[in-house]
């Protein structure tokens, strides 16, 4: 009620006023009064013209709407805007001027039903209340958005959100009585006739299950069955990608390559680094052909369409390296098409199915394929299946394993809010990849043992990554930070490779040995690190003294090691990394210890390795590799190993049942001498929907993927799905099975 009400009105806006009762006849003519046509604009928006046949007017101020009836004669509803910004009484004083004017001139008709609309309410009270108490007149009293609430009651939609808008039901009074129909005119009465719709067609959208869930008339169980169909075929056509090719119809694609990561792109060829700088000096973006994937590349990553590896040596981190960067590679082909390629030759990468055509391209489809999104990305409907799968695992005693990002790439800290679901693994090496003098740096402090090579640039980086990082995750959200764990072969030469052999016996070595073999590589990390989280502390001292309220950056990593073999390795890190913290002036408030448990070493250690840790987590590539004996740019034996355990997917792709195995032994012991250890898993192939449902089954805390829709949207759908049936087969074979009788 508005405060400025004349005196005159009090009595009436206290009193009660009567009921609006539309007049009993059927309606043909609505004439709509408002300024910005935002009424007409809802009723268009809501489809209403599909529902009923009327013929709808708009003018926008008395004068016109007296013109128009003079014209084609008096409306049977009339609807006033109750506020414009001029007079919040637009619509009384738009209703007094027409009813003086309908009594001098039509004085033998019956007056119009009369509704004012606003987007507030309120205003449409104060409106009815002055013209009730100087007219007489009793209008109906609703808002804007009422017509989506008509709309769902003639559709069946879902009301859930009804409770959270304004409860004006003039329009539905009026529609009822003078357009024949039947809208319930409450919350309850929408609800009801909503479940009657849902059942009777038979067409349930996941709104309606959601409803119908909440009010107990269907378990979470049996709504993913019921929605199970229609979802898994747009995924599936969304996965497939089951539309005609943006190619040429008769053009065969090179088919043979081991990996394909991003999306389909197209550009001329570029047999090298410096015809690829002959193209984009002409502002083009060529596809990149190089026989093995190397360091030198990473500049060129931003500024290319795509990438073609040939070479199936280091295939599998390739595709790593290059699906964090977004860009869209075929990796490792092994037959000899593509040693015909000329500069220039138009070609185009269909990485869904592994291909390569080398015909120009319909350019103009092209982002069809590239912007295909998934289906339900950021929408209600997964959230809808979120909560049943969650509801699924409550009922049946399974623990829910966070999702949480591995991040290979600074780019991907500046793409994605990982700070909504935590990092669960901070390839640290990756990041110094794309930094050539701190790559360059950690060369030189491999290749001299420390001796004097120049450590600024490496410290440097890592400290600024690690600044980035703690600044865009939020408190209470895992963000682990591995320490280096560099292959040699990826970033040093032959004779380099020789050098290192002869340093530290073992041109393979690694992780946490090559981190003891040369203690300033793991000293200048650690160091950058804690020098980021000191930088964060003394901002955030200043911040909360001028914004008390706000919230500061984090102050807090996970910190583990790669390749540990023995709780012996892991310990002479442990305390490294507290002996730094110290010099800064930090305490274990400011980090946590855990390691990457993916050597068998690391299995059969793991109650000691455990006692030293805050948390572990799986490396299931090394660790498939370890336990399956299968490497993982063997593209071949992973065929094999695929064919020999009868699985539907390589290695690496999903995690087989004896990795799961060593898992399940590893976690169990590790949690009898210390139940409150957080558990976590990294690797690709835990975005395997059956990988992703064993994971849970295993009572892990976190399971780290690589960003994307297919990963972080569609997977815990198909996992939902995944876990209705199994809990579904678990349900029918306790109801089938006959009880134990007890032996005398």
């Amino acid at each position: 009620m508005s405060d400025d009400l004349p005196d005159e009105f009090e009595e009436a806006a206290q009193g009660a006023m009567p009921e609006f009762q539309p007049t009993n006849a059927p309606a043909k003519k609505f004439l709509v009064i408002d300024d910005k046509m935002e009424i007409l604009w809802s009723m268009f928006e809501s489809d209403l013209s599909e529902h009923i046949d009327i013929e709808f007017q708009m003018t926008n101020a008395a004068w016109d709407a007296m013109q128009i009836m003079e014209a084609d004669g008096v409306p049977d509803v009339i609807m006033l805007d109750a506020f414009n910004l001029r007079d919040v009484y637009f619509g009384y004083n738009n209703a007094c001027q027409i009813i003086e004017w309908l009594k001098e001139n039509h004085p033998d008709r019956p007056l119009p039903d009369i509704i004012f609309s606003s987007g507030e309410l309120d205003y449409s009270e104060d409106n009815a209340t002055r013209l009730y108490a100087t007219h007489g007149v009793v209008a109906g009293i609703t808002c804007k958005n009422e017509f989506s609430r008509v709309e769902w009651g003639l559709d069946g939609r879902d009301p859930s959100h009804l409770s959270y808008s304004h409860t004006g039901t003039a329009i539905r009074k009026t529609l009822n009585v003078r357009c024949g129909l039947d809208l319930p005119l409450t919350n309850e009465g929408l609800k009801k006739k909503f479940y009657e719709t849902m059942k009777s067609s038979g067409d349930f959208t996941l709104e309606m299950l959601e409803s119908m869930v909440d009010a107990g008339e269907m378990t979470a169980l049996e709504a993913l069955q019921k929605v199970k169909p229609r979802l898994l075929q747009e995924i599936d056509n969304y996965i497939a990608g089951q539309k005609e090719p943006p190619v040429a119809f008769n053009a065969q694609p090179v088919d043979g390559f081991l990996e394909a990561v991003g999306n389909w792109s197209a550009g001329p060829a570029a047999l090298s680094l410096t015809e690829a700088d002959d193209f984009i000096t002409k502002a083009e973006k060529p596809i990149l052909v190089v026989n093995q994937f190397t360091p030198e590349i990473y500049p060129y990553l931003t500024k290319v369409a795509g990438v073609i590896v040939k070479s199936p040596e280091l295939c599998g981190h390739a595709a790593i390296e290059l699906g964090a960067w977004g860009v869209s590679a075929l990796i490792g082909y092994g037959g000899g098409d593509l040693d015909n390629v000329k500069s220039g030759e138009p070609l185009a990468l269909d990485t869904r199915f592994k291909g390569l055509y080398r015909t120009s391209i319909d350019k103009s489809r092209l982002d069809d394929f590239r912007y295909n999104q998934c289906p339900f990305y950021n929408s209600t409907e997964s959230y809808y299946i979120y909560r049943w799968q969650q509801q699924l695992m409550q009922e049946y005693g399974i623990k829910d394993a966070r999702q949480t990002y591995t991040i290979d790439s600074m780019q991907q800290v500046d793409d994605i809010n990982f700070g909504h679901c935590g990092a669960g693994l901070v390839r640290s090496e990756s990041l110094i990849k794309e930094d050539a003098e701190a790559l360059r740096a950690v060369k030189e402090i491999i290749l001299s043992n420390g001796g004097t090579a120049d450590k600024n640039e490496f410290f440097r980086s890592v400290q600024e990554n690690v600044q980035k990082l703690l600044s865009r995750g939020r408190d209470g959200k895992m963000l682990r930070y591995r320490l280096l764990d560099i292959p040699p072969s990826e970033i040093f030469s032959s004779q380099e490779l020789d050098q290192i052999e002869k340093s530290y016996g073992d041109r393979n070595i690694r992780g946490v040995q090559m981190g003891l073999a040369v203690p300033a590589l793991y000293e200048t990390q650690i160091r950058a690190v804690f020098a980021a989280i000191q930088q964060i502390v003394q901002e955030n001292i200043q911040f909360r003294a001028d914004y008390p309220d706000a919230t500061p950056n984090r102050e807090q990593i996970e910190i583990f090691v790669p390749t540990v073999k023995t709780a012996e390795e892991l310990e002479q890190i442990k305390i490294m990394v507290a002996d730094i913290a110290a010099e800064y002036g930090l305490t274990k408030a400011n980090y946590s210890f855990g390691t990457m448990v993916e050597m068998l070493g690391a299995c059969d250690d793991i109650e000691d390795i455990a006692k030293l840790c805050d948390f572990i987590s799986f490396g299931i590539n090394d660790l498939t590799e370890a336990v399956l004996g299968v490497k993982r740019d063997d593209m071949l034996a992973r065929i094999e190993a695929a064919q020999r355990s009868r699985q539907t997917k390589e290695p690496y792709q999903m995690i087989y049942p004896q990795v799961l195995e060593k898992m399940h032994e590893t976690i169990t012991r590790a949690r009898v001498v210390k139940p409150e250890i957080s558990i976590g898993v990294c690797g690709s192939g835990s975005s395997d929907v059956k990988s992703f449902v064993a994971l849970h089954d295993l009572a892990v805390d976190s399971i780290s993927m690589q960003p994307g829709d297919d990963n972080f949207t569609i997977l815990p759908i198909l996992a939902a799905f995944e876990m209705a049936e199994q809990y579904e087969k678990r349900k029918q074979k306790l109801e089938t099975t006959p009880p134990a009788h007890n032996m005398p």
